[in-house]
């Protein structure tokens, strides 16, 4: 079973979850191999999981798909976009077994796409407009293509209306996109679409070739079936996996209408198409390296001449071009001339062209009677298309011999009287068809002469010839590019780093001198600054590219001399190297020559202060120089004068480290089989970074497919030494040995900890950890993520084999052993040294280890704390000797995971600053262990009753986690405890009693007891609190008011709180939380509230506030100011939220109750809603108010836009003005005869709907006079008691102000979720035209009420507001488009705050239904 049918994807993860966290969601369905954390910049996380067995990851799939986690519904599928049958798709019809992918006929094709796009990507985005069953990207010669199923019709039609030119981003790039229609009349199965690496599906061809007989596989998914090949022809097969491989041109076979009509798109395609060999394909792969000459600054080829020589040669054959031609060849510059450089018996005109195409420059002889030659003529036309080639370095220079340049740009002349001997043959010619065939001709030559003509050359009238040779080989030198550098042509992903420079080149700024390229070791700031200096050059007054400074200042007597000296002469010209005898001369020397020349200086890896002033001295340059400075080290930013600008290179994406990838292993872009799975596995290893795809690659090159089995096994284990090198480069220049040890460590240990925790443990390992983090990331070898301490992967393994070689054949004799096969076999053979200062076991993950494990079969029920009474129990019968241990002395590191030992634990090391040892066997901790120097003690998923006998001082611990320990009772006394900080006791389910000396602990920080279900109160905490977790403490509220709670106030310094799910009711809650100054998290969903407590009325700064999931909650009023984040979601008795007046993120989902959100929402039951209203949107004039009596009508009030529902299919007695059968309705503004203007606009329309509720995805009023368009979704959707079909009236009056004028073209149309169909549609015109008497009758009707609509009402977002010219406002709340920028974007979207202009800013998410 392969990998990819073991793990899964899962998505939707909150950014502040741990590794920890998933495996706990996940642990029940079987053993897991590996978990992959991501957390990208915005939020919100993805991780991989891979299970043991397939079967358990099809299980995950099933329970945890859609399962709510912190607040969101977890995303999981298979993690290459297989999608296993969940409860609600298992009896789909286009389901598949086994997690593939299933397909259907309702098809979108999506173009524009740009080159980092995944198929996870696409189906991210397309999901906006329904459900995606499918997605597969591929690259084909217009670029970037996507394909996208969904499940039915209705969705597919909607992503093509609404997702057309929206805008497509993932965490690399954006772009607008195309969505049409797939034409089904097209394939995609031809070898120049897809890639088989962005492929998903399963599809089978046959091709059939005259050269060979073969069976190759061209599969269309990632880890789908292969698809089978026939080759027909001879009957030898070759088992070489490069001559069997073959990527066909295929004319695909037009499914007959009828295959259409019954699925024809999803049966196998059969294609007829010619074997390609791989050669070919290295061939064609040149046609796109177009974009790779720019950055690469050289051809894709070497240039085979530099200097193509056009001649007439009965002119100038054996005099002036014969000296020529000898100067330049004396001058070293390979120079065709056609009686010199061909083959004798070819075909003269192809080896001419291929001569100029392979020429660098070509130098044109004008002489008097060079016209006069076609051939000639035709050498002029072929260097003027090469020259105006896209993408070609092919320079001209004119010579005119004796000619004057205006008679060559004219034909005048010798010129002319050439040309019209050509007039004269060509009105001589009988044939009308060779007669066009030469005017064309002729026409072309002239052209060519006046474009060479115009070009800047050399005229040679009178003078020397000698001198005139000696000054064209002088400008011929100055034109090949002799500085250039070599730099690879496979080349990719580096497209926006070059433009970045390239505009910062731009910049006449003085502050944008210096520029800092930055990056890890083998990222590529190498190969960038070759390119950008290869590209501009001859741009400055003198360049230098100085390389490997770090390497020939350490390897090189006087290394530093030397630099100093080349860079010199290189400023000065000097043909001779400059001599310098010490630094301080040099420093001034170069410091002299920068002031006087305009340069463009790279300097290549710099990683001390002293290379930088050797090279730069005091930095003073000469106006418009650019220097640039390549460099691991961000500390050196410090030493500039001028402040640098820094640009940070990245790592590849996945899509380019494929592409990189298969350059160097196949030659093309694109994985081949058999090597398909192969090579997703190096990709994954190279974690994007360039270096190591390339050698990689290249080292596979050519290799068989078990060459490359047995290579992805030994890197499993030791790192290949090219990439070791480069990158052990940043370790060998950390000058101190303390931040080695702390490297180690951390690659060794603690990629993916808490910064705070390393932190902590390592200060007491005397290894000051916070400078030397810092130091750390100054050289590219860790990173911080959110809090985090993160490692490139190869930089761990970097890290990792520096260990190793401590003692290649000995692990015991190693400083850390973090291998668990390593630890198991040092504890089990009794080999550990005193050398050992960390060592890491995990019994879980040791094989061929005799253990039985009990997991849990409820798949389907809600994650509680109660999950983890029926955790996945190990047990095994290796019982290691403590003694085993006792001989590392210097042990600090002890990891434990379900181990079992036996034997006198006083033998422990006492050194030991970590003791993490999860699953403890024991009931108490014995009392002879040594725990004096303890810093950390993590004892999760243990057997502890309690911590130990009795009263135990460990004045070091800070850390104390026993989190999960289903059968401890009660805390330590913890006065023995006063430097703990952090307390863990989440999950301890029989906890029941807190020692009242935790309010006596004065650094404590943390305290997490969430899931105590036992625990019903907590002495009180101590003032130090900076963090309180409580969520799940469902026995807290039984008492009434809780007394922890209460002493909260004391706690100032708290930031967070956590008591969701607490069964806290209104009276458990303090009055005053006034003296909180410092809170700005809170969380009380969950509860049994009816209100906001006061006390949270009273935080001074809260940010943060969370009372989702609070059944009676029925009013939020008086939310603090300082609020910017509200989640009042899934309360289903909320009624009122009055939110603050600044914009904030607002969620509000699933309040079926909600009638007001003051300022922005109003629904209310049409008895409060005044009269005026009521009257315009027509419901007043039905006989006996039989609509103003029903009191299920209720009347929505957002956006300065009143809507209402009513049943049936009759509209009011009101007289619209006009009405249209359809969806869309257009009429112009009239003048109204009273003089009256337009204060309002009724839209109306009836229609059918066949589903439960019927939802209004937008209803659009254009005024094409004005070129303004504004498009409404309404909040709230009507829905059906009764099953089936239903008719209904949406009645609607939008108040415009005076914004509609006579004579304005206005159209207006209505758009529906599903099968839902407009029948009628009607517009009528409101003005404000109401007498005296009318006015004093709404104002006696009118009266104050906190909920009532009044037509006078204003909110802070109205239509009105909104009047741009030019411009689409889109009036929604929530919904599945978010806009990161609004430059350029057709629709801006405004919510009940206004114009969305941050992405991440007042996201809302509304349902609010009304029922008729």
């Amino acid at each position: 079973m392969g990998r990819s049918s073991r793990t899964i994807y899962v998505g939707n993860l909150p950014a502040d979850i741990r590794e920890r966290e998933v495996e706990d969601l996940f642990y029940k369905y079987g053993p897991i191999v590996e978990i992959e954390l991501k957390i990208p910049p915005r939020p919100p996380g993805f991780a991989f999981v891979e299970f043991e067995d397939a079967r358990d990851a099809e299980d995950a799939i099933r329970g945890r798909d859609g399962y709510k986690f912190d607040g969101q519904r977890l995303r999981v599928e298979l993690a290459h976009g297989g999608r296993v049958s969940s409860s609600v798709d298992r009896y789909s019809s286009g389901g598949s077994r086994g997690g593939l992918s299933r397909r259907s006929d309702y098809r979108v094709s999506v173009t524009g796409l740009p080159s980092s796009a995944s198929w996870q990507d696409l189906k991210d985005h397309m999901r906006r407009a329904g459900d995606v069953c499918f997605s597969q990207v591929f690259r084909d010669r217009d670029g970037m293509r996507g394909i996208v199923d969904y499940t039915n019709y209705d969705d597919m039609k909607y992503a093509i209306r609404k997702l057309d030119d929206s805008l497509f981003r993932n965490h690399f790039s954006k772009a607008y996109i195309r969505v049409e229609e797939y034409d089904r009349r097209h394939s995609y199965s031809r070898s120049r679409s897809p890639s088989p690496y962005y492929s998903r599906s399963r599809s089978r061809s046959i091709s059939y070739s005259h050269d060979s007989r073969s069976r190759s596989y061209s599969p269309k998914g990632k880890y789908s079936r292969r698809s089978r090949s026939r080759s027909i022809s001879s009957r030898s097969r070759s088992d070489s996996p490069l001559t069997h491989v073959s990527r066909s041109r295929s004319r695909s076979c037009t499914p007959s209408p009828s295959s259409r009509r019954h699925g024809g798109a999803r049966s196998p395609s059969r294609s007829i198409s010619r074997s390609r060999s791989p050669l070919l394909d290295v061939l064609c792969l040149k046609s796109d390296m177009a974009a790779l000459q720019k950055l690469s600054g050289h051809d894709y080829f070497f240039p085979h001449y530099d200097v193509f020589l056009s001649f007439r040669g009965e002119d100038t054959r054996n005099t002036f071009t014969d000296h020529l031609y000898a100067a330049l060849k004396q001058a070293g510059i390979r120079t065709f001339r056609d009686d010199n450089a061909m083959d004798r018996g070819k075909l003269l005109d192809p080896e001419l062209k291929k001569a100029i195409h392979e020429s660098a420059i070509s130098i044109i002889v004008f002489s008097r009677n060079y016209a006069s030659s076609k051939w000639c003529l035709d050498e002029v036309l072929t260097i003027i298309q090469e020259h105006e080639r896209l993408s070609s370095k092919h320079e001209v220079v004119p010579v005119f011999y004796h000619v004057d340049p205006s008679d060559v740009r004219n034909q005048m002349g010798s010129f002319k009287e050439a040309f019209d001997k050509y007039d004269d043959m060509i009105e001589a010619e009988k044939d009308q068809k060779k007669k066009n065939e030469w005017l064309e001709k002729v026409k072309a030559w002239r052209v060519s002469l006046k474009k060479a003509g115009s070009l800047t050359g050399l005229v040679l009238a009178n003078g020397s010839e000698a001198e005139f040779i000696s000054k064209i080989v002088n400008v011929i030198r100055k034109k090949l590019n002799y500085n250039l550098l070599y730099v690879d042509n496979k080349l990719v992903g580096i497209e926006n780093d070059i433009d970045a420079i390239e505009s910062w080149l731009q910049d006449p700024s003085p502050e944008a001198v210096i520029l800092v390229i930055h990056g890890m070791g083998g990222i590529g700031k190498t190969t960038i600054a070759k390119c950008i200096y290869n590209s501009n050059w001859k741009e400055y007054d003198v360049s230098c590219f100085l390389a490997n400074i770090h390497e020939t200042s350490n390897h090189h007597n006087g290394g530093l001399l030397r630099l100093q000296a080349q860079l010199l002469s290189k400023i000065l010209r000097s043909e001779k190297e400059e001599v310098i005898w010490n630094l301080d001369e040099g420093i001034m020397k170069v410091a002299n020559a920068l002031c006087n020349k305009k340069v463009l200086l790279v300097l290549d890896d710099i990683t001390t202060r002293q290379q930088l002033l050797a090279l730069l001295g005091p930095q003073q340059f000469y106006p418009g120089s650019k220097i640039i400075i390549t460099t691991r080290h961000k500390w050196l930013l410090t030493d500039f004068k001028i402040h640098p600008t820094v640009h940070t290179i990245q790592k590849l994406g996945l899509n380019d480290s494929n592409k990189l990838f298969c350059m160097h292993a196949f030659h093309t872009d694109h994985p081949i089989e058999p090597y398909i799975l192969q090579t997703e596995v190096m990709i994954q290893h190279c974690r994007g970074l360039p270096l190591a795809l390339k050698v990689l690659g290249s080292y596979l090159n050519g290799k068989n497919i078990n060459v490359w089995r047995d290579a992805m096994r030994k890197l499993d284990e030791i790192p290949n030494p090219d990439i070791q090198k480069v990158l052990q480069l940043s370790f060998d220049t950390l000058e101190d040995t303390k931040d080695k040890d702390l490297f180690l460590h951390v690659a060794c240990f603690f990629v993916g900890e808490d910064e705070e925790f390393i932190v902590k443990l390592l200060a007491e390992c005397d290894l000051y950890p916070e400078d030397g983090i810092q130091n750390l990331k100054d050289r590219c070898l860790l990173s911080i993520e959110n809090g985090r301490v993160m490692m490139h992967q190869l930089i761990k393994e970097m890290g990792q084999e520096v260990v190793r070689q401590e003692s290649p054949k000995d692990p015991g004799k190693r400083s850390r052993l973090w291998n668990y096969q390593d630890s198991y076999n040092v504890l089990r053979e009794n080999e550990g040294t005193k050398k050992v200062e960390g060592l890491a076991l995990d019994m879980q993950r040791i094989k061929g280890v005799n253990s039985t494990s009990f997991v849990n079969t409820d798949k389907g029920r809600k994650r509680s704390f109660e999950d983890f009474s029926v955790r996945t129990i190990h047990t095994n019968k290796e019982n290691f000797k403590v003694g085993a241990i006792e001989k590392m002395k210097n042990l600090m590191l002890l990891q434990l995971d379900y181990a079992t030992f036996s034997g006198n634990y006083k033998k422990l090391p006492k050194k030991l600053r970590l003791l993490r040892w999860h699953g403890f066997p024991l009931k108490s901790i014995p009392s002879d262990v040594p725990l004096h120097k303890l810093v950390v003690l993590d004892l999760r998923y243990s057997k502890l009753k309690e911590v130990w006998d009795g009263f135990k001082v460990v004045g070091s611990l800070k850390i104390l986690n026993l989190s999960y320990s289903l059968e401890l009772m009660k805390t330590p006394n913890f006065d023995g405890l006063p430097s703990l900080e952090s307390l863990l006791l989440e999950g301890c389910l029989s906890l029941s009693q807190v020692c009242e000396s935790i309010g006596y602990l004065e650094r404590l920080i943390l305290l997490n007891i969430s899931g105590c279900i036992n625990l019903k109160d907590v002495p009180c905490f101590p003032k130090s609190l900076v963090s309180l977790k409580m969520y799940g403490c469902s026995n807290l509220g039984s008492l009434g008011q809780v007394q922890c709670l209460s002493s909260c106030s004391q706690s100032s310094l708290l930031v967070d709180i956590d008591v969701s799910g607490c069964n806290l009711f209104d009276n458990s809650f303090p009055e005053d939380w006034s003296n909180l100054f410092s809170l700005k998290y809170l969380n009380i969903s969950g509860n049994h509230i009816t209100s906001l407590p006061g006390c949270v009325k009273s935080l001074p700064n809260l940010e943060v506030l969370n009372a989702s999931e609070c059944s009676h909650l029925q009013s939020v009023l008086d939310v603090p100011k300082s609020v910017t984040y509200l989640n009042t979601s899934e309360n289903l008795s909320l009624e009122i939220v009055q939110p603050t007046p600044n914009p904030f993120t607002f969620l509000v989902g699933s309040c079926e109750k909600l009638l007001t959100v003051e300022g922005c929402f109003k629904l209310e039951s049409i008895r409060k809603v005044d009269r005026k209203v009521i009257t315009y949107l027509g419901l007043e004039s039905i006989s006996e108010n039989a609509y103003t009596e029903d009191v299920s009508i209720k009347v929505s009030y957002e956006f300065g836009i009143f809507s209402t529902y009513v049943s049936g299919k009759t509209l009011p007695c009101f007289r619209y003005n006009y009405k249209e059968t359809g969806s869309t309705i257009s009429f112009t503004v009239p003048s109204h005869p009273n003089g009256s203007r337009t204060s309002g606009l009724n839209v109306c329309f009836m229609s059918t709907s066949n589903f439960n509720n019927s939802i209004i995805w937008d209803v659009e009023v254009r005024n094409k006079t004005k070129a303004l368009v504004w498009r409404y979704t309404p909040t709230t959707h009507v829905t059906c008691q009764k099953t089936g079909e239903f008719n209904y009236v949406w009645l609607s009056l939008w108040r415009t102000g005076n914004l509609l004028d006579d004579g304005d073209e206005i159209v207006a149309s209505i758009s529906l979720q599903g099968s839902d169909i407009v029948e009628e549609c009607c517009v009528n015109l409101v003005y404000d035209k109401d007498n005296e008497e009318e006015m004093k009758e709404e104002k006696k009707d009118t009266f104050c009420m906190f909920n009532k609509i009044s037509w006078s009402d204003r909110l802070q977002v109205e239509i009105s507001d909104y009047v741009h010219s030019g411009k689409t406002y889109w009036f929604k709340i929530g919904g599945a488009i978010d806009v990161p920028n609004i430059d350029g974007i057709s629709d801006l979207i405004v919510d009940w705050w206004g114009l969305r202009e941050h992405w991440r800013c007042r996201r809302i998410n509304a349902g609010v239904p009304s029922t008729i």
